[in-house]
């Protein structure tokens, strides 16, 4: 079959608007979680991991947050009250190990995943015993954090492994 230049090209734009309007459905129903409180205060230095924690987590259905270092973490976790808070535990001036610590020692109950790219032998126990509720190495499968996210914000007793 022969198709004349305008016919092809507006059957290819038919098919990749058709494959996107699918792909965007699919991952709005596959990874929308839905709460009361949808802010998601995302800490790390690193621009490029903040901006893609900042999609995924936009992915998840929530409002995401940013802050670069542990003081400005501290604040906006003061202002916002976010649902759930996504630390780097290398972080200039005050470290997420540190401001894990100053939220339990405020009696802050804020679920608190450490997503780092620190390896998990040497940190992850410090990072778990200064109040995170979990673990998660970079680079992550968003799949797991989903799980992680899904797991504190809904069955707050829940446990889950980390992610080497």
């Amino acid at each position: 079959m022969i198709y004349s230049t305008c016919t092809k090209k507006r059957h290819q734009n038919s098919i990749t608007k058709l494959f996107s309007t699918n792909i965007t459905n699919y991952l709005k129903k596959r990874l929308s979680v839905s709460c009361e409180n949808h802010v998601v205060l995302i800490v790390d230095n690193d621009a490029d991991n903040l901006l893609l924690t900042k999609h995924i987590v936009q992915l998840l259905g929530f409002t995401p947050i940013t802050a670069k270092d542990g003081e400005s973490a501290l604040e906006m976790i003061e202002q916002y009250q976010p649902a759930l808070v996504l630390l780097e535990v290398m972080l200039p001036e005050i470290d997420g190990i540190n401001v894990a610590k100053h939220l339990r020692e405020n009696k802050n109950l804020v679920p608190v995943i450490a997503l780092t790219s620190l390896p998990s032998d040497m940190f992850r126990d410090q990072a778990l015993m200064a109040g995170c509720n979990g673990y998660i190495e970079k680079p992550f499968q968003i799949e797991y954090l989903e799980t992680a996210i899904k797991q504190l914000l809904f069955l707050p007793s829940a446990t889950f492994s980390y992610q080497k």
